[in-house]
């Protein structure tokens, strides 16, 4: 995530690249004794309306889990839904999922029945939620390109909410979609007039408008220059010594449990990811399908 103009002057061109070039794209693993460390969220989508923490033995859309919520049990009822430390929205979208998809299957069942929604995105990082405002403009265009029957532009918008949401590169044609769509929404941010399904907190404003202002702003590097930038890549023995010696700084129990995660990993990998898995190591980079 880009910084905000908080802790970061955009204007400057010989710091943009200083930041860009110099610094890590992440911070070094912690050793200390912490349960855990991840630099980005690594838990599982969870619907709000699953009524219970997800598992890998149920799905968070499961009909019959625990106290799900069933619109077809709540007819003409309106939901107040909080998300609090929203990052990256995953909690959010797998909601709007699991409300089209039910839909979808009980549309018999909800036939004249009406239900209302009001979600709530609070997050500590202005630059958070400018990323989940330009998400849901470009998901709220959907509906009308499949209206139109523009497929053409109907699938570049499906990739370019695929790139933004998981790639760090992605080709000029989708690049110049999403500077459009940051550009109205500066101004929207700007003057206050965002769409009627969205309202953002005015004491927010500044910073959200901060943030997509230095998103639109023109990169200061090519793609050739990044890619000139050396990148070291260490071998799969020099990963393997220094997950260890990490390792060894914990607790026995987390060390099992560390181990173990590990050798689960590398059987749950099918040979056709080496590729992908040979370029995520070189580039920290993962391209959508």
């Amino acid at each position: 995530t880009h910084p905000s103009s908080s802790n970061y002057s955009s204007s400057s061109s010989s710091s943009h690249q200083l930041h860009y070039i110099n610094l890590p794209k992440y911070r070094p693993p912690a050793y200390t004794r912490a349960s855990e460390y991840h630099v980005v969220g690594h838990d599982n989508s969870t619907s709000a309306l699953a009524g219970r923490e997800r598992s890998p033995k149920d799905s968070s859309m499961d009909p019959a889990a625990p106290h799900r919520i069933l619109l077809k049990d709540h007819k003409d009822h309106h939901f107040n839904i909080l998300f609090a430390g929203v990052g990256d929205a995953r909690h959010f979208l797998i909601t709007l999922t699991d409300i089209m998809t039910q839909k979808g299957r009980d549309d018999a069942i909800l036939a004249g029945s009406s239900h209302t929604f009001h979600f709530v995105l609070n997050d500590l990082k202005a630059s958070a939620i400018a990323r989940d405002i330009v998400i849901i403009t470009l998901l709220q265009t959907l509906p009308s390109l499949n209206e139109q029957e523009d497929k053409t532009m109907l699938n570049k918008t499906y990739a370019l909410l695929e790139y933004v949401y998981q790639s760090e590169v992605m080709p000029p044609d989708l690049y110049s979609m999403l500077v459009e769509t940051i550009s109205s929404l500066v101004t929207s941010v700007r003057s206050g007039s965002l769409p009627s399904y969205m309202t953002l907190h005015p004491k927010d404003r500044d910073q959200v408008w901060a943030a997509l202002s230095f998103w639109q702003a023109p990169p200061s590097l090519s793609a050739k220059d990044v890619l000139a930038k050396p990148v070291e890549v260490l071998d799969d023995d020099q990963q393997e010594q220094m997950m260890e010696k990490y390792i060894r700084t914990l607790p026995l129990d987390q060390q099992r449990m560390i181990r173990e995660g590990m050798r689960r990993e590398k059987l749950k990998q099918p040979p056709q990811l080496n590729p992908e898995h040979e370029l995520f190591r070189a580039t920290r980079i993962m391209c959508p399908p």
